[in-house]
């Protein structure tokens, strides 16, 4: 018998011997336990977004604070550390201006978020229309200052 059958014949037997005992094995059958499922209490996506939010602005200024109270970091990481921080204050100022300004134009409840040039608006469903995702558009254009790509959807 020639190396290439019985290779063929050994990995053969092989994958038999394996199907078999998959087959054999006992279904293990898991009982679900309530505790188990995943429930979310808040009914509100804008909610959920604003505080998931707030928590990663915390956490990032918590590590600026932490590089620019450290003995041990270099003036250009403090002073990148205060550029960050104060990048996000006109970031979280822009983005108020723009809730406002929505506000003022009939825009109740929606959620903006600023990321380097573009703007994120998520808008309730019930504004869920070309035409309110055009205005929104404009609206932002009308108040900004620099260039920047407006993306708008619906929840």
């Amino acid at each position: 018998m020639n190396k290439q059958a019985f290779t063929f014949l050994t990995l053969f037997t092989l994958m038999m011997m394996l199907a078999v005992y998959y087959v054999t094995l006992p279904v293990e059958t898991k009982k679900l336990d309530a505790n188990d499922l995943i429930v979310t209490t808040e009914t509100d996506p804008f909610e959920y977004y604003k505080t998931e939010k707030q928590k990663q602005e915390e956490e990032k200024r918590n590590q600026n604070e932490q590089v620019i109270s450290s003995s041990t970091a270099t003036s250009e990481e403090k002073l990148e550390a205060l550029s960050q921080n104060s990048l996000m204050d006109a970031v979280a100022v822009f983005e108020n201006l723009v809730q406002d300004h929505l506000k003022e134009n009939g825009f109740e409840s929606c959620f903006i978020e600023k990321n380097n040039e573009i703007v994120r608006v998520v808008l309730p469903s019930e504004f869920n229309s070309q035409q309110n995702a055009l205005k929104v558009i404009q609206l932002i254009h009308e108040i900004s200052d620099e260039n920047v790509f407006v993306e708008v959807s619906f929840e």
